[in-house]
């Protein structure tokens, strides 16, 4: 019963010796042979990444040079290509004086399918202590005639993201005023565009509609703080007179004589109309903006026509004044012994009144 039992499960002799047979010999599997390395013969090279041919022409340093190198006198300008693919290039251009950066300004070219250029500009910094030079004001109608130069198609544009840059909220009033209109994510005019900012603190809405709603809170909160008067009467009618905002611009150009609000650019706190402090204020949206650099009798040119000129206007009246010769200081002990002006010594003496 045991052997059996043994047999059963094979521990028994097995059927072919019992018979008088011969077992083969055992079934081992065969030995797996290690895989030969791979070496890189055994592939094709990569094809080299294919460039958009107008955009590399257009990007190329020599064109760079000639559209940004006189904008910095005495400075030394940067061109460096941060990436490019068949129809994309990213450039970043800085100026540096003396070793330090002082203004940069990012740039990404598009081709679009329809033919079009689609320029972004991402981010556009100037060093506080070299504003008031026109350095922006004097590149951006370059860049624009750049565009127009190398296609005339209907749809080359210039986008932007109008919002904070190093920290400062100069973005939203500033290209607002340069004639850039609101735009969706595609480069296109948009007058139902709202964007990741806005959407979360009030819903999808119409751009100047979101922009009205931020309006009526912070008249509200300036109200509070004293810079506004706590006049219900006013405060409607200024709101009733935002619903007439189509047009970023329609923003920027909003003003009410006699009424002003501080609003802070960098570390300078000033006194601005109420359109301007509204959208340098921190808590105001954030917007995408597009100008279409082939429609030259637009609305949108005429304003940033009268906006470049008056900024070039102020940048030579600011460099003439910084060029004038200054008369050296005289020393403490020269303005003592200098006598009043205005004032003549007299010889003879005066006398006193009985």
């Amino acid at each position: 019963m045991i052997l059996r039992f043994l047999r059963f499960f094979g521990f028994g002799p097995r059927q072919a010796e019992r018979e008088g047979r011969t077992a083969g010999p055992p079934l081992v599997p065969p030995a797996l042979e290690k895989p030969k390395p791979l070496h890189r013969d055994q592939f094709d090279p990569p094809a080299p990444l294919k460039r958009h041919p107008l955009l590399e022409k257009m990007t190329s340093p020599e064109v760079m040079q000639r559209l940004y190198g006189d904008l910095m006198p005495g400075g030394k300008l940067d061109v460096i290509h941060r990436d490019f693919g068949p129809a994309f290039e990213h450039v970043d251009v800085s100026w540096h004086l003396e070793g330090k950066p002082v203004a940069q300004l990012t740039s990404k070219l598009f081709a679009s399918k329809d033919g079009s250029i689609d320029l972004y500009g991402s981010n556009a910094f100037v060093d506080p202590a070299y504003r008031g030079l026109g350095l922006s004001a004097r590149a951006l109608p370059r860049q624009l005639e750049w565009l127009r130069r190398h296609s005339d198609h209907p749809n080359t544009r210039m986008t932007i993201g109008a919002g904070a840059v190093h920290g400062e909220k100069v973005g939203p009033y500033v290209w607002a005023n340069s004639g850039f209109d609101f735009a969706n994510i595609y480069g296109e005019r948009a007058e139902l565009h709202v964007n990741t900012t806005a959407r979360t603190a009030y819903g999808h809405q119409p751009e100047p509609e979101v922009f009205r709603k931020a309006f009526d809170q912070w008249l509200t909160a300036k109200a509070k703080e004293g810079q506004l008067p706590d006049d219900p009467g006013l405060l409607d009618g200024l709101r009733a007179a935002s619903q007439h905002w189509q047009h970023s611009w329609d923003i920027a150009n909003f003003h009410v004589p006699g009424l002003e609000v501080e609003a802070a650019v960098g570390e300078k706190v000033g006194k601005y109309s109420l359109g301007k402090a509204f959208l340098l204020d921190p808590q105001t949206p954030t917007w995408a903006g597009v100008f279409f650099v082939n429609e030259p009798h637009s609305t949108a040119a005429q304003i940033q026509n009268a906006y470049f000129k008056l900024a070039v206007e102020r940048a030579a009246a600011k460099a003439a004044e910084a060029a004038k010769p200054r008369e050296p200081e005289a020393s403490p002990e020269e303005k003592v012994q200098a006598p009043s002006k205005g004032k003549k010594k007299s010889g003879a003496k005066r006398r006193p009144q009985v």
